[in-house]
């Protein structure tokens, strides 16, 4: 899997990732498991210059959202928020508010945030868009609850990496593994 991201941040040739396609069949995304493990081998080398494969990972976790677990999406907005730019805030407000209730609550405010909370409200009210106007009302809406305590960047980025990153990881293999011996009891 190495390879192939290595590959991929010479050449972008999407056609490389053809087997980590959000791929539907009987009610399942067929390479959900493999899809999590390239995300999580690319998490352990991603660099500013893999942006358009997160995106990319993205939009394929965004596929299956409602069908199984969405653990790797979470994975995948953390690297983008790690490396992100000014105009990524809008890819990671629709991660939050894109996917049902169930990532509103999962993906973690300070997310939507950005960079830096007033830099981002900046950005936002320059682009006067129906979308930066909904993130700027989404992001009053947090600050209007003076009893919550949101992390800076940096507190986030260390408590997701060493702590909600650690949960993930430890998580997806144990369902994986579970997943395994279901299809071994139910092939047999």
């Amino acid at each position: 899997m190495k390879n192939i991201i290595l590959q991929f941040r010479k050449n972008n040739d999407y056609s490389i990732l053809e087997p980590f396609k959000y791929k539907e069949v009987n009610d399942f995304d067929e390479n959900y498991w493999k899809r999590g493990d390239f995300i999580f081998t690319l998490y352990d080398m991603y660099q500013i210059q893999d942006k358009p494969l997160i995106k990319w990972l993205i939009e394929e976790e965004l596929k299956g959202v409602f069908k199984i677990e969405d653990d790797m999406l979470i994975v995948c907005a953390f690297m983008l928020y790690k490396i992100m730019s000014n105009e990524d805030i809008l890819t990671l407000y629709d991660i939050k508010f894109g996917g049902g209730s169930d990532l509103v609550a999962r993906i973690d405010t300070e997310l939507i945030f950005g960079i830096d909370k007033e830099i981002t409200k900046a950005y936002l009210e320059k682009l006067k868009t129906a979308k930066s106007e909904e993130i700027l009302e989404c992001i009053q809406y947090y600050e209007s609850h003076k009893e919550a305590v949101y992390r800076t960047r940096e507190e986030y980025i260390e408590f997701f990496e060493k702590k909600r990153m650690i949960g993930l990881k430890e998580y997806f293999e144990e369902e994986k593994v579970g997943y395994q011996e279901w299809i071994k009891q139910n092939n047999a």
